[in-house]
């Protein structure tokens, strides 16, 4: 029900307008009446009904000025004004103030029906738009979590290259960290995490996740600003903000707390012992990716230093920042092509990263063992996707690790390396010959399929269930095609069947194929066939 006040000076006008029409049939109802301008706003404040019905001219506060003040204090009030001919100066003045109507003096009910049914018919629709909009605002909420780890995720992978877009999605999703300022990124790992995981549960292992999460979160903000999250399973991220007026001893100071305090939490209350990588202090919140990897270098060291340690990151004088021998496209990089058994391109870039480290000069070897090291945790990282438990794995990361420290050169350990690639890559080859033409297979159906709609990349990657990126180096691997030359391929051929059948419009052609646009349809036909459209089968 909306409920309606009136308001008129004129006992018998309020009277007929209570008994004209049968309110209770449009959904209202009639709340309060008022005989002037003052109780008329007193009421409306009070009962803060959906349709204010006043006459313009009434004692003490007249009609323009209760509808000024009202629409202040209640944009989404709807006023109707009785009025008389006389008084249709008033009428244009009150318009000024979103007055939804008017009727004139005597009261006419027909009249009366038509504007209250406009008027309740606007109810409705503000209404069911409030209820959306609050059901928006409810699933936004509900989905926040979801979207602030999405965000902590690009964060650090170095998928935010706009500065402006990064701070607008801060603002949106309430980002607790400085927008100017100076950040270090943590990364926490459990020791002997792989032995540990067998002796817990699936629930038990999400009661671990949740309480180092929570830990490493009340530790950075019981002193500064900053967030916590797992990034991939054993990897624990703590993002440390801090204002641009602090002090730099402060800084360091402060981490050394905060790493001791999560460090000692753990400790004592998961009775299990952790490694912190503690990445470099950067000036710029783009710059967060760097300090990130910055800090898995550290926590590497864990295999030279030992466990339940923290280990700020040990770079030599003479290297530079920009100068990083391996950066997250290489590593990402290296990670698909593993999974596609690709070992060519896996050893150019694994040349390419060796290569910058045999240039640098003073290196010291603990760096260069975290980068061997980082290889051999995405290689790990590939080996899970294809074989069921720890026991079964075919790499053996221990084993490489222990043996990773008792090469003396540079060139062995790049072979050292190299190899075990070339073994994962040789595995993965037979674990998905098979698989990968099914994908391929599914992925040409589905353009068989659909090749006369709007399809994208982004939409057969989530019908076959993988990623856009793996599924374009896939299908170009197995095809020698890329998958949007395959789509033309398709859709070209179907428009010349449809043209030697003697379907002769051009924009019915391009719909049929999946062109809107003709023009654009004619300039892809004959990049393809060498003629226009309406030149073919002549």
């Amino acid at each position: 029900m909306f409920r309606m006040v009136i308001a008129d000076d004129e006992e018998s006008t309020l009277q007929g307008i209570r008994s004209c029409l049968n309110w209770a049939s449009y959904g209202i109802e009639i709340s309060g009446q008022a005989k002037n301008g003052a109780q008329a706003l007193e009421l409306v404040r009070a009962i803060k009904p959906d349709i204010l019905l006043t006459d313009i001219r009434m004692p003490k506060i007249d009609g323009t000025q209760l509808s000024k003040i009202l629409k202040q204090e209640f944009p989404e009030l709807k006023i109707i004004f009785i009025t008389g001919y006389s008084e249709i100066n008033y009428i244009k003045l009150a318009f000024k103030y979103d007055v939804i109507d008017y009727i004139l003096k005597p009261v006419d009910p027909d009249e009366l029906e038509f504007v209250i049914s406009k008027t309740v018919e606007a109810c409705k629709h503000e209404r069911n738009e409030k209820e959306k909009r609050i059901e928006l605002e409810a699933k936004i909420k509900q989905s926040m979590p979801l979207l602030q780890e999405k965000f902590y995720r690009q964060l650090i992978s170095d998928e935010l290259k706009d500065r402006n877009d990064l701070l607008r999605k801060m603002d949106f999703l309430g980002v607790n960290l400085p927008k100017n300022g100076f950040y270090t990124v943590l990364a926490v790992y459990i020791d002997d995490y792989y032995f540990l995981q067998e002796k817990y549960s699936m629930h038990e292992k999400q009661l671990l996740t949740f309480s180092m999460v929570n830990i490493i979160s009340k530790a950075i903000n019981d002193f500064t600003r900053g967030l916590a999250f797992e990034y991939n399973e054993n990897e624990f991220i703590g993002i440390i903000g801090f204002d641009r007026n602090t002090e730099e001893c402060s800084i360091e100071e402060k981490i050394e707390i905060i790493a001791n305090d999560i460090k000692g939490k753990i400790n004592s209350d998961l009775k299990i012992s952790i490694t912190i990588g503690i990445g470099k202090c950067v000036d710029r919140i783009e710059r967060i990716p760097f300090s990130y990897q910055r800090a898995m270098f550290a926590a590497n060291q864990k295999f030279y230093l030992g466990k339940n340690k923290i280990i700020y990151v040990d770079i030599t004088k003479n290297e530079n920042d920009a100068e990083i021998p391996i950066n997250n496209k290489d590593a990402e990089n290296i990670y698909i092509a593993l999974r596609l058994g690709n070992y060519e391109r896996v050893e150019a870039i694994t040349n390419g990263i060796f290569n910058k480290l045999i240039n640098k000069e003073n290196l010291k070897k603990q760096y260069i063992h975290g980068v061997c090291l980082y290889l051999i945790s995405i290689a790990s990282r590939a080996a899970t996707e294809f074989y069921d438990n720890f026991s079964e794995r075919q790499i053996n990361i221990y084993h490489l690790v222990d043996f990773i420290f008792k090469l003396e050169t540079l060139e062995d350990l790049k072979s050292f390396i190299l190899s075990t690639f070339k073994k994962l890559c040789n595995d993965i080859c037979r674990f998905q010959r098979n698989s990968s033409k099914k994908v391929v297979e599914d992925i040409k159906s589905i353009i068989y399929e659909k090749y006369d709609e709007d399809i994208s990349i982004n939409y057969i990657a989530k019908a076959v269930y993988l990623t856009p990126s793996y599924i374009c180096l896939l299908f170009k691997q197995e095809t020698g095609m890329t998958i949007n030359d395959f789509l033309t391929m398709v859709r070209i051929e179907k428009a010349k069947e449809l043209i030697s059948g003697k379907m002769t419009k051009l924009y019915e052609v391009s719909k049929k194929v999946g062109y809107n646009d003709p023009k654009y349809f004619s300039k892809i036909f004959k990049k393809y066939t060498g003629v226009k459209p309406s030149e073919y089968n002549k």
